[in-house]
């Protein structure tokens, strides 16, 4: 966990912010789960953003900022606290649609 707060992603690289966030999915409690949503924030990406009407499966960045969104919103939810495993399902869907790299 130290590790991954202390290599946050590059906020501008949406791909890097998707990666990310799926190495923080491990399906246990995260103990900086304040920390990070505090950053995130500052950076734009806030938990449920592009939810319900506001949600474009076609464009790449409103597709991204949904998937943070979902990533976000478990890491703040008691007592959890975390990234819920169903993200990596996600992340690769959007990562096919928008030719990007797999994490692994």
């Amino acid at each position: 966990m130290n590790h991954l707060v202390d290599n946050l992603p590059t906020f501008t690289d949406l791909c890097a912010v998707v990666n990310w966030l799926e190495e923080l999915t491990i399906g246990v409690t995260t103990p900086s789960w304040k920390i990070i949503l505090d950053i995130f924030g500052e950076h734009g990406f806030l938990p449920d953003m592009n939810t319900g009407t506001e949600f474009n499966a076609e464009d790449e960045s409103n597709f991204a900022h949904w998937l943070v969104g979902q990533a976000l919103s478990g890491l703040q939810y008691e007592p959890v606290h975390a990234v819920h495993q169903i993200y990596h399902k996600f992340a690769d869907e959007w990562r096919q649609k928008f030719g990007h790299e797999s994490n692994a």
